[in-house]
């Protein structure tokens, strides 16, 4: 094992946050160095399980050799697989340490660092996919545009109301509400996560952010169930007035 392969920050904090049960079942989706994983193992007992998931194959030399541990050469997007995969219906804790490792800057063949003079890979999954001086030479300046514009500013998917339909506007504010539904959706069980979005009382404003509804189109009745003494229900229009800052038209899903 190479004892310098990643140092992991706050281990402490971290695994005191898991709350680790001897015979519970985790997972940690970044293994890289094995720090993390290691420190789980040590508190699970025999019947406690750890799946630890990494797409780069250098972290294999820190693998670890335990019936209780298991190693998934998968990016995490595929966590849901691997889980049906292994019978596996619920767990008790997930890690993700998300980013590269020391190694990855002190290999000078992983083309992370400008420290070296080496070829511009860049994939965290070297068995696979375009490297990164592939990209660069092959790719048209608009479509590069676009790859750097969505890295840098990801799409919000968003319904917009607005608050001018209603004098009764304050429970949104102050989030006193029970929920938010669309009341005229035409696929009402196909649901979309939004964020609600919208002018109030003159300024624009964000309601409630990564929110399940019906999938909403321009024109539908978005209600706030509310509470307390501002009333049973109120509704607004979904249009396309001024928006919040961050948000913009092409954003729009």
């Amino acid at each position: 094992m190479n004892e310098i392969y990643h140092i992991p920050a706050m281990l402490r904090e971290t695994i005191q946050g898991l709350n680790i049960q001897p015979d519970g079942l985790y997972v940690d989706v970044t293994f890289g160095g094995g720090g993390h994983s290691r420190a789980i193992l040590q508190q699970l007992s025999e019947q406690g399980k750890l799946y630890s998931f990494d797409q780069d194959l250098d972290t294999l030399q820190n693998a670890m050799h335990q019936e209780n541990w298991q190693f998934v050469h998968s990016n995490f997007r595929y966590l849901r697989n691997f889980m049906d995969y292994y019978g596996v219906e619920q767990i008790d804790g997930l890690l993700g340490d998300l980013g590269v490792s020391f190694h990855h800057f002190d290999c000078p063949e992983r083309g992370f660092s400008f420290r070296f003079s080496a070829p511009l890979d860049m994939r965290m999954n070297q068995t696979g996919g375009k490297t990164a001086a592939d990209i660069l030479n092959s790719y048209s300046e608009e479509d590069l545009a676009r790859v750097l514009y969505i890295k840098s500013n990801p799409i919000k998917n968003f319904c917009i109301v607005d608050a001018g339909m209603t004098d009764l506007i304050r429970p949104a504010l102050y989030d006193a509400y029970h929920h938010i539904e669309n009341l005229t959706a035409e696929t009402p069980n196909d649901f979309v996560t939004y964020d609600v979005v919208g002018p109030i009382c003159e300024s624009s404003d964000v309601f409630i952010k990564n929110y399940g509804m019906p999938r909403t189109k321009r024109g539908d009745l978005i209600a706030f169930r509310s509470a307390g003494a501002y009333g049973e229900i109120m509704a607004s229009g979904y249009n396309c007035r001024t928006l919040p800052q961050g948000y913009t038209t092409e954003d729009l899903v």
